[in-house]
């Protein structure tokens, strides 16, 4: 199972590369065409709302496992997350053919990977998530 969970691993953690650059460059973008004064404005509410989905993510059970390995690259092997999974939940991730997770496909609908992984869109928004606020 451990092989398979790194192997999970590296593809989350080039989704949340991913969907960070592109965060970070859409906001990069937009404030090229504020002033300062909208440019305070606009960050301040976007830390609002990134805190405010931080907060609705760190509801889930599965997400507070993972909340404090959140700078560790090997956090889904580090932290309480397999154990925080139900058997059926365990059985999906340890069973899970690696060659199929195509980041492409998870860029183009980032949750197509939750049925076969549960929670996978989550964990990646939430790490990216975790990110940005330390922006």
């Amino acid at each position: 199972m451990e092989a398979t969970i790194r192997a999970i691993q590296n593809r989350i953690n080039e989704c949340i590369k991913h969907d960070y650059r592109f965060l970070e460059n859409r906001i990069f973008l937009k404030l090229q065409y504020f002033s300062e004064e909208q440019s305070k404005s606009f960050l301040n509410q976007e830390l609002a709302d990134a805190t405010d989905e931080l907060a609705n993510l760190h509801d889930n059970t599965v997400i507070q496992s993972i909340t404090d390995y959140a700078e560790n690259l090997d956090f889904l092997w580090e932290s309480t997350f397999i154990e925080t999974l139900t058997s059926s939940e365990k059985k999906k991730y340890a069973n899970f053919d690696t060659s199929t997770l195509d980041v492409k496909q998870y860029t183009t609908k980032n949750d197509s990977y939750d049925e076969a992984l549960p929670y996978f869109s989550k964990i990646v928004k939430f790490i990216v998530l975790s990110k940005y606020v330390l922006l």
